[in-house]
């Protein structure tokens, strides 16, 4: 991808151009968002499609636009190489996972560093700098080879500029997976490559979108045997359309990558239920050779994903459409060993997941993940009507509405998993007596029950869930803002009186707030012109993660605000 810019001062715009064998892709717009992608362009050959990009360029280049492409002439790149490293990788990730149920993908202890050694020969031979990053990766441990590769970092740019840039703005750490500063791109090296890399936004400068840094990263030599990326938030100016990113993933489709996470996030950067992936399908059969995606965000369109490796995937969303669920039964997946679905605080229709875990299109399904939902009684019984029930190891029902009364269906519902191992009931809302029962139960069955931190069922929990509450609040941002301040200590008083939520917000004054959850109108004392206000939100938010006492609000506080509604 060739990239050009026209940095003028009434209209800094760019050009980017792309040839892949026969076919030219543009696209172009203003500096700091994504623009619109022109016509694509289909030549007979690849050499016509070379020239034409070639006459393109330098008409662009007498216009008054300016490559900003980054110089890596003197870097160099062999698919021969690239492909032996990913046949060595993948074959210690086979050794690795053997008799494991949750995928080892990423894991760098199980990495061959041999094809690594032999593509730094080359690359030496080539006088690429490189090599020596390579050497050091691999001969040196500790602090001499953390201090080694800190000084040829220093000496030759091994990352597009753009990337770079945003890289050492933050705080550096190492390891995919790991706790990163939300926003924030990072990457991890591997004998001279970027292993795994993180690529977000928390800021709008420097201006580049985060499409155009994975853009700039998948057209970069240290990122030709990229095993592991995650997505991370688009930035601070309420872009929440993932479309663009996943688009660019699936033109690039990097051979070596094995582990996809897109919009990792949290509510201080994007609100989940105001971020869409658009269409996902259009990474199927573009990826054949990825082993792990997870997928979260309010909306999204997997009719087509077909990713015959694929052997673990997550989705995370407020509310998992049906059209998901029908969409994954009409595919197959041979390879698939688990699935993690995580709702907040949603039904997941039981009816949909019994018909998915049905029509026989997840063979090797071992581990089934239904967190977060409500119903989670009703989701039991229909998983245990299902045909897969017989194949599971692992089930995971945690931070569900588990009651005692389901606690007897579960106990006569284990007979219909014969390999399971262990289920997860973990934040449910089990007695003590009830979670007994059941580890005694499971336990003559040889199935192992981790019930930690249940929560209390108490009369006054609220039951608006947080898909209604999203739709009460005004827009997206202002929902994010509510979660910041959704936690007691922004609250220094707050009660319930009968369907009217009342409390006292400490913001740049105390302000008086109340909800009535029944027609779920608010008032509020703050001087915000959003109706309802972030206030009434966070009042909402609060209610729901923990029960408010039955107490009438106080004398003023009911004059000024309560008798308003």
């Amino acid at each position: 991808m060739a990239r050009f810019e026209s940095k003028s001062v009434n209209r800094p715009r760019f050009w980017e151009i792309a040839v892949h064998g026969n076919r030219l892709q543009t696209r172009y717009g203003r500096i700091g968002t994504d623009g619109r992608e022109g016509e694509l362009r289909v030549f007979d050959s690849a050499q016509k499609a070379q020239k034409e990009a070639k006459k393109r360029m330098t008409s662009k280049e007498k216009s008054g636009f300016a490559r900003v492409d980054d110089d890596v002439s003197d870097q160099f790149a062999n698919s021969d190489f690239v492909t032996a490293i990913v046949r060595g990788n993948d074959a210690a990730d086979r050794a690795a996972r053997a008799g494991a149920i949750l995928p080892t993908i990423g894991s760098i202890d199980s990495i061959d560093p041999e094809p690594y050694l032999v593509y730094g020969d080359w690359l030496h031979s080539q006088g690429d700098p490189r090599a020596e990053l390579i050497a050091v990766q691999s001969r040196l441990s500790g602090p001499a080879r953390d201090a080694a590769q800190a000084d040829i970092l220093a000496k030759h740019r091994f990352l597009p500029s753009r990337l770079d840039h945003m890289i050492q703005r933050g705080r550096r750490q190492s390891g995919p997976g790991g706790e990163t500063p939300t926003g924030a791109c990072q990457v991890e090296w591997k004998f001279g490559f970027v292993h795994w890399a993180r690529i977000g936004r928390s800021s709008n400068r420097p201006p580049y979108t985060v499409r155009e840094l994975c853009a700039a990263l998948f057209a970069h030599p240290s990122a030709q045997v990229l095993s592991c990326l995650t997505i991370g938030p688009l930035g601070p100016t309420g872009n929440y359309d993932y479309q663009p990113v996943v688009s660019e993933i699936a033109r690039a489709a990097p051979l070596s990558l094995r582990d996809l996470v897109i919009a990792e996030f949290d509510a201080d950067h994007t609100e989940l239920a105001g971020s869409q992936l658009g269409d996902v399908g259009c990474l199927g059969h573009r990826l054949d050779a990825l082993r792990r995606l997870h997928l979260r965000a309010g909306s999204m369109d997997v009719d087509g994903l077909n990713l015959p490796a694929l052997r673990q995937l997550g989705l995370t969303s407020v509310v998992l459409q049906p059209a998901v669920l029908a969409a994954m039964a009409r595919t197959r997946w041979p390879e698939l060993a688990v699935v993690e679905v995580e709702v907040t605080g949603s039904p997941l229709p039981p009816g949909d997941v019994e018909a998915l875990l049905s029509s026989q299109v997840l063979p090797a399904l071992r581990y089934l993940a239904c967190r977060g939902t409500d119903e989670t009684g009703q989701l039991w019984r229909a998983i245990a009507g299902s045909d897969r029930a017989s194949s599971l190891e692992r089930l995971d029902l945690s931070g569900g509405a588990l009651t005692d009364r389901d606690a007897d269906h579960l106990l006569t519902g284990r007979q219909a998993f014969p390999r399971l191992v262990e289920i997860d009931l973990s934040g449910n809302l089990l007695s003590a007596d009830a979670i007994s029962s059941l580890a005694h139960g499971f336990a003559d069955a040889g199935v192992q029950v981790r019930a930690a931190a249940q929560r209390v069922a108490a009369p006054g929990t609220l039951t608006v869930s947080e898909q209604e509450i999203y739709q009460f609040a005004p827009d997206v941002k202002s929902m994010t803002a509510a979660r910041r301040i959704a936690s007691p200590q922004h609250w220094p008083e707050v009660g319930r009186q009968d369907a009217i939520l009342w409390g006292r917000c400490r913001g740049s004054d105390l302000y008086d707030v109340c909800v009535d959850i029944d027609a779920l109108e608010s008032e509020c004392s703050c001087p915000s012109m959003k109706y309802p206000c972030k206030h009434a939100v966070a009042l909402l938010l609060l209610a729901r993660r923990q029960t408010l006492d039955d107490q009438p609000a106080p004398a003023g506080f009911t004059s000024n605000v309560l008798m308003r509604l």
